[in-house]
């Protein structure tokens, strides 16, 4: 989730809880005692080095989940190689400007 002025957003409307999810899931295939009921806490006890290990983790698995999903498309002659991405001038403005649209 990229971060803005101390603000957090995502990408895409919407996708904050399933990115918090997605969050949670890497701590935990990381090896990091995940309390699912308590997250904040959880956060607060690792150091700088396992929140930038976690981050780190999540940018290479949407990476490689985009990637895959452009050369399935590729191999089944989609005219299109880019998967849809709702709200993709919102997402261009956000990229390009750093300005959260409202």
């Amino acid at each position: 989730m990229p971060r803005r002025g101390n603000r957090y957003f995502t990408l895409v409307k919407g996708a904050e809880k399933a990115m918090e999810a997605f969050k949670l899931e890497i701590a935990r295939d990381l090896g990091y005692d995940v309390d699912l009921e308590n997250n904040e806490d959880f956060y607060r006890k690792l150091t700088t080095e396992q929140v930038g290990q976690i981050g780190g983790e999540m940018v290479r698995r949407i990476q490689a989940a985009g990637e895959k999903a452009i050369m399935d498309r590729f191999k089944s002659g989609a005219e299109r190689l880019m998967p849809d991405v709702p709200g993709i001038q919102d997402v261009r403005n956000v990229t390009n400007t750093g300005r959260i649209p409202m």
